[in-house]
C-alpha cells in the first residue's frame, strides 16, 4: 500500500474549531431570539458576545484542564474565542 503525503495546516488543526464556534453559538442563539420575539431586527450585543467568550475561556480553558488531564488550556484557543466574536459582530452589521 502506498503512502499518501499531504500537507497539514497546524491553526486548521488546532485552532479552526475554537475560531468558529462563537459565531455558530451566536447564530443559532439569534435565530432562537427571532423565533421567539419574532423580530428580526434584534442584534447579538457586545455584552452578550463577551459573555459568550467569557463563559467559553473559563470552562474550556480553565475549568476543564483542572478538572481533567484530557483538556489543556491554551491562550490562543481565546484569542481565536474572541476574534469569532469580533467577526460574528462585524457579520451580523452587514446588510
Amino acid at each position: 500500500m502506498k503512502s499518501e503525503n499531504y500537507v497539514t495546516y497546524p491553526f486548521v488543526y488546532n485552532h479552526l474549531n475554537d475560531l468558529v464556534v462563537i459565531p455558530i453559538v451566536a447564530t443559532i442563539g439569534l435565530h432562537a431570539i427571532w423565533m421567539v420575539k419574532k423580530n428580526r431586527q434584534l442584534r447579538v450585543g457586545i455584552i452578550g458576545l463577551l459573555s459568550l467568550v467569557m463563559l467559553y475561556s473559563l470552562y474550556f480553558e480553565y475549568y476543564l484542564p483542572l478538572s481533567n488531564a484530557r483538556y489543556t488550556s491554551d491562550f490562543w484557543d481565546i484569542v481565536c474565542y474572541a476574534a469569532g466574536a469580533i467577526i460574528f459582530y462585524i457579520a451580523q452589521k452587514l446588510p
